[in-house]
């Protein structure tokens, strides 16, 4: 299927992955122009872009794609949010019908070149298993009492309201009435049609109520919006649960997310137990890292090791993996801030707390990049800080493997401003820390 010509420019501004040979890129498109009025269609639709001959990408290939959200209603959305590294499996997320509930969903190309989709997880949405009664739609519209009269008892009307308006008095005893600047036949009319339209809206609101009764029961997961991540191989999908929580210390719940892992292979899920993690990346041998969810706390690292549904702190991952990089974290990650106790609202101060951030990590987990949020440098006009953190225990060079970045002997190396600093590994080697390009692809040493 492809993308209707007047839909091309409609590029939503989404995660939009690519391949490592940057033969196919993966995302979604616009399939309708955005409305808040029903529609046929949803307002995205996943696809695939693939590179051509002559090095430019083609027109997006919408992939097919279930018509229906899990509760039988058009869904908002349907995206496509990551790719496998062969191509040939993309990992997306459906939004139902009132964008409340995000569920998986997953596309394959088969053997005959074909892309399918595999809606299994739609089970989060509904753990109940109950059947939802046909949604009744919107509620009928209700008669209006002008299109039931004549242009010149409309004008009659329209200058009665006018006067009234007019005097400035605002007394509601006075103020005009439909009925009388209306025919008896108009009058009939209208009241035959409310009689139609009160019997309508009677039996359509005994439908809605029983459909979101039913709605409300089904106790469903819902899946953390444009958070969703597939392994290279396409086979372990992971995102993160949102799960509702009372809190003593509000009037109102509060969000709390957990890791979930979709094994695509046979079609089941594992829910990790509620540490308030929200996930960022993944490696490639399973190793997850996120980051926590707090209202009264800056954000944490966080890693759960392979096999372990049990999380433990990036300076934790570092402390018993490469001793050289805990010590940089210890040295240059502690900060003091000022924060307020939640009861009392009274400042406190706040020692040596971690600042780690959220984090990104290469497939091979030689390196660890994170971001956080400046809240210990007040004097300084910097929003955040990032940190790329190198794992030396695995024999890279400056964190970067330097026999994989550069093939050639005397490949070039650039720096950022684009002047040739040198060629070959052992001018990387020699260069201060910075970004460097080498050959055609930038490096951060």
């Amino acid at each position: 299927m492809r993308l209707h010509p007047e839909h091309r420019s409609r590029l939503l501004s989404l995660r939009c992955l690519i391949t490592p040979d940057g033969l196919r890129i993966a995302g979604s498109v616009g399939v309708a122009p955005v409305s808040i009025d029903d529609a046929a269609t949803p307002m995205s639709a996943p696809c695939v872009w693939d590179l051509k001959e002559d090095g430019t990408y083609g027109e997006p290939v919408v992939l097919p794609y279930p018509k229906l959200d899990w509760t039988n209603r058009v869904p908002q959305y349907v995206m496509g949010l990551d790719i496998s590294a062969d191509g040939k499996t993309v990992i997306g997320q459906i939004t139902d019908y009132q964008g409340m509930m995000h569920t998986i969903i997953y596309f394959t190309l088969n053997d005959e070149n074909k892309w399918e989709y595999h809606n299994n997880f739609q089970s989060l949405a509904n753990p109940n298993n109950v059947q939802l009664p046909e949604y009744p739609g919107e509620a009928p519209e209700q008669p209006q009492v002008a299109d039931f009269m004549t242009e010149e008892n409309k004008a009659s009307y329209n200058e009665a309201l006018q006067a009234w308006q007019n005097t400035c008095t605002w007394d509601p005893d006075t103020y005009p009435n439909f009925e009388d600047y209306m025919s008896a036949d108009e009058l009939a009319a209208y009241n035959a049609a409310m009689d139609e339209y009160q019997t309508k809206f009677q039996a359509w609101e005994e439908a809605s109520n029983a459909f979101y009764a039913a709605l409300e029961s089904c106790g469903g997961t819902d899946m953390v919006f444009n958070n969703v991540i597939l392994s290279r191989d396409g086979k372990t999908a992971y995102s993160s649960a949102q799960i509702s929580e009372d809190d003593p210390l509000s009037w109102f719940p509060v969000d709390k997310f957990t890791p979930v892992k979709f094994d695509l292979t046979n079609g089941t899920h594992t829910m990790y137990p509620l540490d308030n993690i929200l996930i960022s990346a993944i490696a490639d041998d399973g190793t997850i890292m996120g980051a926590s969810q707090s209202a009264t706390e800056p954000q944490q690292a966080y890693v759960y090791l392979p096999g372990s549904t049990e999380p433990i702190t990036l300076m934790d991952y570092f402390k018993t993996r490469d001793a050289q990089t805990y010590a940089w974290m210890q040295e240059n990650m502690l900060h003091d801030y000022e924060a307020y106790d939640p009861e009392t609202y009274e400042p406190v101060m706040i020692e040596d707390y971690p600042f780690t951030g959220v984090p990104r990590v290469t497939p091979d987990l030689k390196l660890v990049a994170t971001s956080s949020a400046n809240y210990w440098d007040i004097a300084s006009s910097a929003i955040c800080f990032s940190y790329i953190l190198p794992d030396s225990s695995t024999g890279a060079v400056n964190g970067v493997a330097a026999d994989k970045l550069i093939d050639e002997a005397n490949a070039p190396v650039y720096n950022a401003q684009g002047i040739l600093v040198g060629r070959g590994t052992e001018a990387l080697r020699n260069l201060p820390a910075g970004i460097y390009v080498i050959g055609s692809r930038k490096v951060i040493k």
